[in-house]
C-alpha cells in the first residue's frame, strides 16, 4: 500500500488469542512488523534486528523483553537494546543499538491494533464488541 495517509490510522493485525506468549510477525500495509506482549502491554517494532537483519518475530520473550533468535540481542518494549550477549558486562551498550522503528500498539476488543505513524484518530468505537450480549467471531 503506497498511500502514506493510511499509516496514521489504527489497523487490527491479529486477535488477542493469536498473539499468545510468542512474538508474531504481521504485515499491515506491506510493512513487516513484529507484535509481542511485553510485561504491561503489547509492543510493535519493525520485524528486523539491526545487528544482522534477522526477523525478530522468530525470537522469544524473556523477562518482558524481545530476544533476537540469531545472536540474542534483547530489546525492551521501547525499542532500546538492553542486552548484547557478546558484549562484556563492563561495556556500555551503544545508544544506536535499538529497534529501527517502534510503532504504537494497543489491545482492544480482543484485537491487537497497530498504527504505523502518528495517530490522527483513536481506535474506532465498536460498542457491540464490548457488549456481552453479542457473540463475536473473527474470521480471516
Amino acid at each position: 500500500m503506497s498511500d502514506p495517509t493510511l499509516r496514521h490510522y489504527w489497523h487490527p493485525v491479529a486477535t488477542s488469542n493469536e498473539l499468545g506468549e510468542a512474538p508474531l510477525g504481521v504485515s499491515p500495509l506491506d510493512e513487516r512488523i513484529v507484535v509481542w506482549r511485553a510485561t504491561e502491554a503489547v509492543a510493535a517494532f519493525r520485524d528486523l534486528c539491526i545487528h544482522r537483519g534477522t526477523a525478530l518475530s522468530l525470537g522469544w520473550i524473556e523477562n518482558g523483553s524481545l530476544v533476537c533468535p540469531y545472536h540474542g540481542w534483547t530489546y525492551s518494549p521501547d525499542g532500546i537494546c538492553v542486552r548484547i550477549p557478546s558484549l562484556p558486562a563492563r561495556d556500555a551498550i551503544p545508544a544506536k543499538a535499538r529497534a529501527t522503528a517502534v510503532f504504537a500498539a494497543k489491545e482492544r476488543y480482543g484485537l491487537i491494533w497497530v498504527c504505523l505513524a502518528e495517530p490522527r484518530a483513536s481506535i474506532p468505537e465498536i460498542p457491540e464488541l464490548d457488549d456481552p450480549r453479542y457473540h463475536t467471531f473473527f474470521h480471516s
